[in-house]
């Protein structure tokens, strides 16, 4: 079995930093967890790298690592970012997802991969509690090592259910998205005219 996770890097003044290490002490906890108590790998992506050193996550991933200790050997890295396809494919093979960073999550729950989400803006409860899936996510600030252990492993237990529940709302959700991008056209061509 396979979790993936993406993180974020601190976001400079967006984000306040004694927020952010205690997401990381919490993160660096989930993950000590995921390993040592259940044997699972983890492969941690680095989904954005900049434009600057604050919004670079591969200093988010070094400071967890960092945190982690002797099971950060057991840890995979991707640090370079692949296609967003390939990312989504990358996904798409975890058995579980916890990320951080929201494409990262609307990837992993379009390839029908359960999620646990970190949300560090509105957008990522707003996005979750429309597709009512609001309790697949955690706040950012509460974001510790107990918080996020129960929360991983009411959806880890849950993983087959959820995944299969992803599957059946995905044509849905997919036939909304179209619809939007129809709007947008009639919307332009009517512009254009």
């Amino acid at each position: 079995p396979t979790v993936g996770i993406t993180v974020i890097a601190p976001q400079g003044r967006s984000l306040e930093n004694h927020k952010v290490l205690n997401y990381y002490i919490g993160m660096a906890g989930l993950i000590k967890r995921i390993i040592l108590d259940l044997g699972i790998q983890v492969v941690i992506f680095a989904q954005v790298t900049g434009p600057t050193r604050q919004e670079d996550d591969r200093l988010a991933i070094d400071e967890i690592f960092s945190l982690v200790g002797d099971a950060a050997a057991q840890i995979i890295r991707v640090r370079d970012i692949p296609t967003p396809s390939l990312l989504k494919a990358c996904y798409g093979c975890m058995d579980f997802f916890v990320g951080t960073r929201l494409h990262s999550g609307i990837f992993a729950l379009g390839m029908s991969v359960p999620a646990l989400l970190i949300g560090y803006l509105s957008k990522t409860q707003g996005m979750m509690e429309t597709l009512g899936l609001s309790d697949w996510v955690i706040d950012l600030e509460n974001a510790n090592t107990d918080e996020l252990w129960q929360a991983f492993q009411k959806g880890w237990g849950e993983k087959e259910a959820n995944s299969r529940k992803l599957k059946s709302m995905l044509p849905g959700i997919k036939k909304q998205v179209m619809e939007i991008a129809d709007w947008i056209r009639q919307d332009y061509e009517k512009s254009s005219s």
